[in-house]
């Protein structure tokens, strides 16, 4: 039996391993939830546990990294790895998050469009890449100031004008603060705007729901999450 999964916090409503469960049935594979409340516990979940390959998650994308024996030149670059892939006793970090945001969303990342990215986390430094590689324009929201980001006290109406697409990457919204979203200025918004929320549970939530008021068009994080388990299993070479 090969034996993978899933690690991170609060692990309760993923859909990953309910995604993974229906690529292995038939298979002799198992895929399972590994829940650590500190990144120095997966050395030992890893010297217990005969992994053939790990999935990362919040708030382990970024930690992970100085864990890993290698790490892929892209995950590299990008500083996040969400994939991980046992051979020969080594453990080599990869980051699949980039090509899943890409083949769920490049398609609405139009030439003269700018892009807001709420939070500075893993999955901000994939969406990133893709939009650098895009040549989009694009500004970073953090909670702390610094020369790669603005902060959220910075956001006015200009910036909700100029920018068309905000993409929320924090945890606010999900498990255990289903009623809080970031803090802009909503009454700003048109109905040409368009509102990403990589989170996909609640499949609407509130900052999404603040969209839908507004009329603009609005994503969540579903389709990221299938596309960028697809790489998964070509990195583990199960497909």
């Amino acid at each position: 039996m090969f034996k993978y999964g899933l690690i991170g916090e609060k692990l309760i409503y993923s859909s990953s391993k309910e995604i993974f469960h229906r690529q292995f049935q038939s298979k002799k594979l198992s895929y399972e939830n590994y829940e650590i409340n500190n990144i120095k516990e997966f050395l030992k979940l890893i010297r217990t546990n005969n992994f053939s390959g790990l999935n990362v998650t919040n708030p382990y994308k970024i930690k992970i990294i100085d864990y890993l024996d290698k790490i892929d030149p892209k995950a590299q670059i990008i500083g996040s790895v969400n994939t991980i892939n046992f051979k020969k006793n080594k453990t080599i970090g990869f980051n699949t998050d980039y090509l899943g945001f890409y083949s769920a969303f490049s398609k609405y990342f139009k030439k003269n469009i700018s892009v807001l990215i709420l939070g500075s986390g893993g999955v901000s430094r994939s969406i990133s890449y893709v939009l650098n590689s895009l040549k989009i324009n694009y500004q970073t929201v953090s909670r702390t100031k610094n020369k790669h980001n603005i902060t959220y006290e910075e956001i006015d109406k200009s910036t909700i004008k100029n920018n068309l697409i905000i993409i929320n990457t924090t945890p606010l919204g999900t498990i255990g603060k289903f009623n809080e979203k970031p803090k802009i200025p909503f009454d700003d918004l048109s109905n040409n705007h368009i509102l990403i929320d990589v989170n996909y549970y609640p499949r609407v939530t509130s900052f999404l729901r603040e969209g839908i008021n507004k009329n603009c068009l609005t994503l969540n994080g579903y389709d990221m999450l299938k596309n960028q388990a697809l790489e998964s299993w070509k990195i583990w070479n199960i497909i």
